[in-house]
């Protein structure tokens, strides 16, 4: 579980910037009153989630020496340098929507099973924080997405790249630590799982 939650640690500053430039983006568009507010506090909330993130999560990962630039690397250039350019706004709506809805399942899950109830009490108020705010931000990305496009088949494309690389960056990222830390081959790591 912690080489899952140093996954996410890693990846959602990058995260917290595709989704106010894509949905922040938008802002000038939304003539919705209530949308247009509710969108400017999702900004500030992912901004501070984001360096949170970088301050708490990140740092706690370079104490014990885990390279993880690499992998962030890997993942940005993947996500951000040759995915996003070619991609049209109402794909990274849907994009981001789905990835906030995708967020929100392992928050619930975590939250609902008190899974963090162990964990070092500054990395648990980080990702309880986390995933409240990833439970309340699947409305507001949902709402900007069906406001300015609404389309079902940008949704449908949206999930189709979102939910594939979220499973493959996430347990990516996982095995990776996993193999840094000398846990992967263990029977106690296959018997967690």
């Amino acid at each position: 579980m912690t080489h899952m939650l140093n996954t996410f640690t890693v990846l959602v500053p990058d995260n917290e910037n595709y989704y106010i430039r894509h949905l922040g983006g938008c802002a000038d568009d939304i003539d919705d009153q209530n949308l247009l507010e509710e969108l400017l506090a999702f900004c500030i909330q992912e901004a501070q989630d984001g360096i949170g993130h970088r301050v708490q999560g990140v740092r706690s990962l370079e104490k014990p020496g885990v390279d993880y630039n690499a992998f962030v690397g890997a993942i940005d250039w993947l996500n951000y340098k040759l995915l996003e350019p070619l991609l049209p706004r109402g794909i990274h709506l849907a994009n981001s929507a789905c990835i906030e809805q995708t967020n929100a399942y392992p928050g619930n899950f975590y939250l609902q099973q008190n899974l963090l109830k162990n964990s070092d009490p500054k990395m648990k108020r980080l990702f309880c924080w986390y995933f409240a705010e990833e439970i309340e931000h699947q409305k507001v990305a949902f709402g900007v997405f069906e406001h300015l496009h609404g389309s079902y088949f940008l949704r449908v494309m949206g999930a189709f790249l979102v939910i594939p690389l979220f499973f493959v960056i996430n347990t990516g990222g996982t095995l990776y630590f996993l193999w840094q830390d000398k846990r992967l081959s263990r029977s106690s790591t296959r018997q967690d799982c």
